[in-house]
């Protein structure tokens, strides 16, 4: 086992399952934690709990549902199947097909969601949507599109990735808050 991969898991183990995935049509359960690891790993015994529910060992579990996602010809439907899951939100369900289908989806995330002020009311955020009934239509049509307007606007690039984007507002976040900490 290579473990220096895994301290990288963005960079070096994600391209693995994302190839894994596209070739195999499915994935392991050390790949899927892997991603809800690097999410927050608050929830991964909830999900796993969810999982196990819906099935006998969490390799049938895990792998089911990845050709289920795999299987689905929309991105919604995509989306919707694991939110259907016992223990899925739509941060962590946005996270995991992040990694799958990076150019279509994007991690809805807290940071990322206050870098989207509005710029005529400053303290307005933009909402969350997270329990809504219209969560999926919602984060198609108005956060991707906003965190690509957002992302590009701050990097002054046009052509800025969606991934790109969402961690260049994940980033800005972060940096604010440092300077916040030390100025106090």
């Amino acid at each position: 086992m290579d473990y220096l991969r895994c301290y990288w898991l963005e960079k070096d183990f994600f391209p693995e399952i994302y190839k894994y995935f596209h070739e195999e049509k499915t994935l392991t359960s050390e790949q899927f934690f892997s991603i809800i690891a690097l999410k927050s790993i608050r929830p991964r015994k909830r999900i796993k709990q969810g999982l196990l529910a819906t099935s006998k060992s969490l390799n049938d579990a895990v792998k089911d549902l990845a050709v289920e996602i795999y299987s689905a010809k929309e991105k919604e439907q995509k989306l919707e199947i694991v939110l259907k899951r016992p223990g899925f939100q739509l941060a962590m369900a946005s996270a995991i097909l992040t990694v799958l289908y990076p150019d279509i989806f994007t991690v809805y995330d807290i940071r990322v969601r206050g870098q989207l002020r509005d710029p005529e009311n400053y303290e307005r955020i933009y909402p969350d949507i997270t329990y809504t009934a219209d969560r999926i239509r919602r984060y198609f049509d108005e956060y991707i599109p906003q965190v690509l307007q957002r992302g590009r606007e701050i990097s002054n690039n046009p052509k800025l990735s969606l991934r790109d984007c969402d961690r260049l507002l994940w980033a800005k976040s972060w940096y604010e808050d440092l300077k916040e900490f030390l100025a106090k």
